[in-house]
């Protein structure tokens, strides 16, 4: 239940103040705080600010969102609550894995690891497989180093294409794409076939990871971007950097050079899918808002 003071007044956007000696000291009601939940950091003025009745002069960052404080009164900043000055928030990299970011590191997480797969298939082990398809080693190698020229422009272009027509839709339909590429692999036998959907898979491949890098910071507060993008990194590089790699190696090996493209399309097809079904559209958000609870 809500404390209401008497001695205090109060503004409809739920700021109360409190008149002594013709100073007033402006704080949030509780019925703001609870709504707000747990609260990680709050952006106060600094002395001598003037601040104006009815605009925005300080905001709160809550595990939920980010929400503007609005001054009662006219005037100027004379003190601030040092204890809430510069508040570090009280984050732990445990919230990543519980409600309302689980769905959020589940989505970027996997989206991260199916690039790194597709990274170890078409840099590292291409010369290898071109070579079992007969190609020379010599011209395998500068195939690989052509592969990686593609992605640089390939990257370019989806980082402008992202901005037009938003993360979750070009990330699905460039996943899709790399997965159709990775199928037909498996089924073309001519060379030059095989070059042609085999320079298409690298163009679209290498476009995700513009993608995966910048939508894994836009899912979490402030406070947890860091501790969340750096895990997520850490992770996919587990997954989809060592696990699979090893698994890759495994398979062609054992010479079974088609499994290697139908693990990656999976990996791309499942990730595509939790994208669909749990990801949120960030495009022409703040990182704050896309970081909030009530982001999707």
């Amino acid at each position: 239940m809500s404390n209401i003071p008497e001695n205090l007044k109060y503004s409809k956007s739920h700021e109360w103040v409190l008149e002594e000696d013709g100073v007033f000291t402006i704080g949030l009601t509780d019925y703001a705080q609870n709504a707000l939940g747990d609260i990680v950091f709050i952006n106060l003025p600094e002395e001598g600010d003037s601040v104006t009745a009815g605009e925005s002069f300080s905001d709160v960052e809550s595990v939920k969102a980010v929400s503007d404080v609005f001054s009662p009164v006219t005037g100027t900043v004379t003190a601030v609550n040092e204890a809430r000055s510069g508040n570090k928030p009280k984050v732990s990299w445990t919230m990543l894995f519980k409600p309302p970011y689980l769905s959020r590191t589940i989505v970027s997480y996997s989206m991260f690891s199916a690039a790194l797969v597709f990274w170890y298939v078409v840099m590292v082990y291409a010369p290898t497989i071109l070579t079992g398809k007969g190609f020379q080693m010599s011209s395998s190698v500068l195939m690989g180093g052509l592969m990686m020229a593609i992605g640089a422009v390939a990257g370019m272009v989806c980082g402008h294409m992202i901005e037009k027509y938003g993360r979750k839709p070009m990330y699905i339909i460039l996943a899709l794409l790399t997965a159709g590429c990775s199928i037909l692999l498996t089924m073309v036998e001519s060379l030059n076939a095989w070059l042609i959907v085999g320079t298409a898979l690298a163009f679209f491949g290498n476009a995700i990871f513009s993608i995966c890098k910048l939508y894994i910071a836009e899912q979490y507060p402030t406070e947890l971007r860091g501790t969340g993008a750096g895990l997520g990194e850490a992770v996919s590089r587990i997954c989809g950097g060592v696990l699979a790699a090893y698994f890759i190696a495994f398979l062609i090996a054992s010479g079974n050079q088609h499994a290697v493209f139908w693990f990656l399309a999976i990996c791309y097809l499942v990730s595509t899918a939790l994208l669909a079904i749990w990801g949120q559209e960030t495009m022409g958000k703040s990182v704050d808002a896309t970081g909030s609870s009530s982001g999707k």
